[in-house]
């Protein structure tokens, strides 16, 4: 007697695919502004010139992610549900795996390398990220143990995600494993004709 999903079994890939693509449409000017200011620890060059480029870059893909997430969650059938996630397989590399990486391992884990150790740095960065993610879990399920279950999964490619930035000190690695993972995701999604 477990309680029901309120999105049927063949909208849910879409439906999370678009929420996670305006999740990260909606977050990505709010970073973008934000990089723009920032000193220059999560850009290559101190240049207030190419800060602003990059912010107002991240701005624009930003947007157009929103607007592929909101193709996703409209319902389109078919061809269009489809496309969908093969566009949001490519903006998993461009757009939602930079974004998620620079808040939370340029921004939250890089920041607490100054009041805490790596590995509690990871681990505390790991958190918000997960959290963040509990809205799209929501809409493929109301089970708390298959939410649970995927939090912990989450949680856990965090903290992989964390390690790299850790170990490597550089963003592009964590940002190309994670966009990577992202884009397998959704193309399996899509070969499933889910």
């Amino acid at each position: 007697m477990g309680v029901r999903s309120r999105v049927p079994f063949r909208h849910r890939a879409s439906t999370r695919a678009g929420l996670g693509t305006v999740a990260a449409g909606l977050a990505g000017p709010v970073v973008g502004f934000a990089l723009a200011g920032l000193d220059g620890r999560l850009v290559p060059t101190g240049d207030p010139l190419s800060r602003l480029t990059a912010g107002v870059v991240l701005y624009g893909l930003g947007l157009v992610a929103v607007a592929v997430g909101y193709l996703a969650l409209t319902g389109r059938t078919g061809l269009l549900r489809r496309v969908s996630l093969l566009l949001v397989a490519a903006l998993s590399l461009l757009v939602i795996a930079p974004t998620e990486e620079l808040l939370y391992r340029g921004a939250v884990q890089a920041s607490l390398y100054d009041v805490t150790s790596r590995p509690w740095a990871v681990v505390i960065a790991s958190v918000p990220f997960t959290l963040a993610h509990v809205p799209t879990l929501y809409v493929d399920t109301a089970e708390p143990s298959a939410i649970a279950l995927s939090l912990t999964a989450i949680f856990g490619l965090s903290l992989v995600f964390g390690w790299l930035h850790a170990r490597s000190d550089d963003l592009l690695v964590p940002v190309a494993v994670h966009g990577a993972y992202n884009a397998v995701v959704f193309c399996l999604i899509y070969l499933a004709g889910v």
